[in-house]
């Protein structure tokens, strides 16, 4: 996964850039409101 802050590259697991800690789409993803699970981005269900 790709910082958007400082573009460095990150393992997908990750919830903060290693670089410059900007926290990564991962910690910031939106749960579903069906099941609490994290939705991939631009989605608002999981597929669950």
């Amino acid at each position: 996964m790709k910082c958007p802050h400082c573009h460095a590259e990150n393992e997908a697991s990750e919830n903060f850039c290693g670089d410059c800690g900007t926290a990564l789409a991962s910690a910031v993803a939106p749960s579903c409101p069906k099941c609490g699970s994290k939705t991939i981005p631009d989605t608002s269900f999981c597929m669950d």
